[in-house]
Formats: C-alpha cells, structure tokens, sequence
C-alpha cells in the first residue's frame, strides 16, 4: 500500500511539473504574439506567427508530455523573436 502511495505521489509530482512547463510555454508564446501584434505585416512576423500557432494547437490539443520535437520548435520561436525584438523596437 505504501508502494502504491509513493507512486501515486512520484505521477502526481510529474504531472505538475509538466503542467507548469505547459503554463510557462503558453505564457511565453501569448508574450510573443502580444508583441508581435502591433507590428506591421512582414515575411518574419507570418513566418514565426505560423510556428507559434503549431505549438499553439499542439499544447491545447492534448495533454501529453512535452516532446523533444515542440520544445526544439519553441527554442526555435525564442530565437526567431529574439532577432524580432532587434530589427523590430516596441511599438507603444
């Protein structure tokens, strides 16, 4: 019984984790989209718009661990929204 207890503790710490880096992820891409928003239309913003759509749907889709795949794509928003913030300043 203590085994089970332990287990169910261990999945339930697991689920967590991954429920706040799902949170995070989300956070971040509603920062880059917010950002992006009043920019105007350019090849780079539809570009990395269409990648943060993708992982978008990927994380409201399903509950499944994060894969390597999704989180080398965010990587690759990251990045992409990084050069963004140079070529392109806050628009206030």
């Amino acid at each position: 019984m203590l085994n089970a207890l332990e287990t169910n503790r261990r999945t339930d710490k697991a689920q967590a984790e991954a429920n706040r880096a799902r949170s995070v992820l989300r956070q971040n891409i509603e920062y880059i989209k917010s950002y992006l928003d009043p920019h105007p239309p350019s090849e780079d913003k539809a570009n990395l718009m269409k990648k943060i759509e993708e992982i978008d749907k990927w994380l409201i889709s399903n509950k499944k661990e994060l894969t390597n795949d999704i989180r080398n794509k965010f990587e690759s928003i990251e990045e992409d929204a990084k050069k963004m913030l140079i070529k392109y300043p806050k628009v206030e």
